[in-house]
């Protein structure tokens, strides 16, 4: 379960500075890298958020600060009917219309090379300079905004 919470940590977009970030989101990678799950995210004009991939889906919270910081807070995830809940945060910088993660901590490499599982779009034995450049090169775009008041 900790692998899929740190799969669903990995990415987002935005749209003009100053408009909502209401909206549905898809995954995109500026470096052409192969997504294995690519992942959707709906956040809601409540501040609520789903994130989804073909192996669970993540719900939580969503804030923004300065139009440029987003921070995710995922409180639970569903996978194969069940329900584990979590308390993580990731934060994201929001650039050229896109959504970035902030940094990427050596702390989640080496769990997930511990995991000795990799459904993630990484490969096994893979360095962390080479997952920090795949996993920064990932982003999402908004791709239906939503008419928050």
């Amino acid at each position: 379960m900790k692998q899929l919470v740190i799969n669903f940590i990995i990415l987002f977009s935005h749209s003009v500075r100053g408009q909502t970030m209401g909206g549905e989101y898809k995954q995109y990678s500026d470096q052409n890298y192969t997504i294995t799950y690519p992942r959707s995210w709906k956040l809601n004009c409540d501040m609520t958020f789903i994130a989804e991939d073909s192996i669970a889906t993540v719900y939580g919270r969503w804030n923004i600060k300065n139009e440029i910081k987003l921070t995710i807070f995922i409180d639970s995830i569903k996978e194969n009917g069940r329900m584990d809940l979590f308390n993580e945060k990731v934060k994201y910088i929001i650039r050229d219309n896109r959504i970035f993660r902030k940094s990427i901590p050596k702390k989640e490499y080496n769990e997930l090379q511990s995991l000795n599982k990799h459904s993630f779009s990484g490969s096994k034995g893979e360095g962390f300079s080479k997952f920090k450049e795949r996993e920064q090169s990932m982003y999402f775009q908004r791709v239906i905004e939503y008419k928050c008041k």
